[in-house]
């Protein structure tokens, strides 16, 4: 089976220290996979040289089969919300018809149809009633619900998700949770940085994890264990590939 995203030899660096060092992944189509790791492990770093948005020293990506710029249609990406400027003036039904533009073309503009798709994934989400409200006027939580909204609207095949549960709401998490699951369901390949260990234990089927270095990767009951961890956490930056 081909993966839904395959990572190799990739090194990234800030100036001249290494962010990430000699990363070798494969995420199998259908996976619900959490990235895990201390602070400045890189965790970011990898969906971000993944997407081309920052320089790899070394290193190929290929999704579906095909070079990554190939393939961009078929991923969405939820970065950070502290990279967004939310006080761009906009209400929440345009963002989420934001994600129809890759399909569209820059030059058409979204109809009845991208509308009606927007406020369904609104929904699916809770918020479709926040639709009109300007996105600066939103909890961060319901923010975070937005964009996951835009990324459900390009019906990608591949989802990157960069810290999407970082500081929200309870009920925002247990409906980005359940939609994890949804999504896998679907059939969707499904990449999640994540900082809650419990929750990876609870909900994710396999983990990634980083210490600018590889420390582990496969099914989650193999890659939390005790061991491992302190070897992420605590230790040394050695590669120990479960």
């Amino acid at each position: 089976m081909t993966p839904a995203l395959s990572i190799r030899d990739l090194t990234v660096t800030y100036g001249e220290k290494p962010a990430l060092w000699d990363i070798d992944l494969d995420f199998e189509p259908g996976s619900l996979t959490a990235v895990v790791g201390p602070n400045g492990a890189g965790k970011s770093t990898l969906l971000k040289a993944v997407l081309g948005l920052l320089p790899k020293v070394a290193g190929t990506v290929l999704a579906f089969g095909a070079p990554i710029a190939d393939s961009l249609d078929r991923i969405a990406y939820v970065p950070q919300r502290s990279a967004v400027d939310w006080d761009f003036p906009t209400d929440v039904l345009d963002v989420a018809m934001m994600g129809a533009y890759r399909k569209l073309g820059w030059f058409r503009r979204p109809g009845a149809a991208e509308r009606a798709k927007a406020l369904e994934c609104l929904d699916r989400l809770g918020i479709a009633d926040l639709s009109r409200r300007q996105i600066s006027q939103l909890s961060g939580g319901q923010q975070q619900r937005v964009f996951l909204a835009r990324a459900l609207v390009q019906d990608p095949d591949l989802f990157l998700l960069d810290e999407p549960l970082a500081g929200v709401d309870v009920t925002t998490e247990e409906r980005a949770l359940d939609l994890f699951r949804q999504l896998q369901g679907q059939g969707k390949t499904v990449i999640v940085v994540h900082h809650d260990l419990e929750t990876v234990r609870d909900v994710f089927d396999r983990a990634v994890l980083l210490n600018v270095r590889l420390v582990a990767n496969g099914p989650v009951r193999d890659v939390m264990e005790p061991a491992v961890l302190r070897k992420a956490y605590l230790g040394g930056r050695d590669q120990v590939v479960c």
